[in-house]
């Protein structure tokens, strides 16, 4: 979808979304369609980063997420930038 025209926002209509806004984690196991992913991965991608640094990455699993969710969490923990965080957060800590 492509906007041509100006856009206007509601002011209040958005804090109202921001506000209630919740997170429900009870999945029902149906399958994504190809095409939410596709405009989800879209949304992300066109999402903003600090000084636009654009350091995202996008992963989307059909099988074997268990497997890759493991993955991630070792290589987090030995990431040298969690490290650095550690180090940081115990030297404020005292």
């Amino acid at each position: 979808m492509e906007i041509t025209g100006p856009v206007t926002l509601d002011p209040q209509t958005l804090l109202s979304a921001i506000r209630t806004r919740r997170s429900i984690r009870q999945f029902t196991g149906r399958e994504v369609p190809p095409q939410v992913i596709a405009q989800i991965i879209e949304a992300g991608r066109l999402t903003p980063t600090g000084k636009n640094a654009q350091d995202v990455s996008f992963v989307a699993l059909r099988e074997g997420m268990a497997a890759a969710e493991a993955l991630a969490v070792r290589g987090l923990k030995h990431s040298p930038l969690l490290t650095s965080f550690k180090s940081s957060v115990l030297q404020n800590a005292v």
